[in-house]
């Protein structure tokens, strides 16, 4: 059977286009094995930090989010409790300070990690705003929050 050159350079193509992780015991791999764990942390009380999550993906998105408060001379704290939420395809959600006081039980003008745990890579940024004295904003920064790969 006589191939033309545009059947096997698709061929060639559709070989090359669907890649696939093999894991260690030589098994495909898909990104449900992987978790995508993004740590913020959060200041409120002179400044304010906001923290914007974006789904990029065309599914839905489990995501897990918890917030620890912080405390000064490195006292270890646990996370408080975790609330599950599903976002939606190319949905956001925005965190304010007040949000991120109720998650880790922390008061409005306190530290805290804001923990996102999800089973598919988000866009998450998180907003530094600095307040000086008489009320003005000294500086504003963004801050592209990258995530940590477990499994």
């Amino acid at each position: 059977m006589k191939r033309t050159v545009a059947a096997v350079l698709a061929a060639a193509f559709v070989t090359v286009a669907v890649p696939q992780k093999v894991g260690a015991s030589g098994a495909s791999a898909d990104h449900r094995d992987e978790k995508f764990v993004y740590a913020v942390h959060a200041i409120c009380g002179f400044g304010f930090t906001s923290i914007n999550v974006l789904n990029p993906n065309a599914q839905p998105v489990k995501l897990i989010k918890s917030g620890i408060p912080l405390q000064f001379g490195q006292v270890p704290t646990p996370p408080k409790d975790p609330q599950q939420e599903i976002l939606g395809p190319h949905w956001a959600f925005l965190m304010n300070c007040e949000d991120i006081a109720a998650l880790s039980g922390n008061s409005p003008a306190g530290a805290t990690n804001v923990v996102i745990d999800s089973d598919r890579e988000l866009d998450v940024w998180a907003v530094y705003t600095v307040l000086v004295a008489g009320g003005g904003v000294g500086d504003t920064r963004i801050v592209r929050i990258k995530a940590s790969k477990t499994k």
